[in-house]
């Protein structure tokens, strides 16, 4: 959270001056995006049911939740991909943002670099997963979430 607020008051410091491209926007969603996420992960630990499911009802139950957190993870993943690359869009179209807004330019180097970390590291995992696909289909990747 540490992070993320700072990118908020970098935002909030640099909005009035001038860019070429809507930097500050971008750092702003990332920092909104960033912050919302982090507190909605401390309220649902704080919050959560410390027992597991023990009637056949609650078993439903936690499968639905599990089947929405995934469709919700994928949104956010297609929301944070989007959101990227429009971020590097701008920030290679910048050409008066690193004199004039030096902040909001570094940050958004150091989002833009992460953003290509995480794509790469996404295209890595299809990469595997297709040739596994083609050669035996036999691997299995087992991905786990921990609370």
């Amino acid at each position: 959270m540490w992070l993320y607020g700072y990118m908020l008051l970098e935002v909030v410091r640099s909005w009035q001056l001038a860019c070429d491209v809507p930097l500050t926007t971008f750092v702003l969603g990332a920092s909104g995006l960033g912050l919302g996420m982090a507190l909605s992960d401390f309220v649902t630990d704080v919050f959560k049911n410390p027992m597991p499911p023990l009637t056949k009802l609650e078993h439903t139950r936690a499968k639905d939740d599990r089947r929405r957190r995934i469709v919700g993870y994928g949104w956010l993943l297609a929301l944070v991909l989007v959101w990227g690359a429009l971020g590097l869009y701008w920030l290679n179209e910048s050409v008066t943002c690193a004199a004039s807004s030096p902040g909001i330019f570094r940050l958004s180097l150091l989002l833009s670099g992460v953003y290509l970390l995480v794509v790469l590291v996404l295209v890595l995992v299809l990469l595997a997963l297709a040739i596994d696909f083609c050669l035996s289909g036999k691997l299995r990747m087992v991905v786990i979430f921990e609370q």
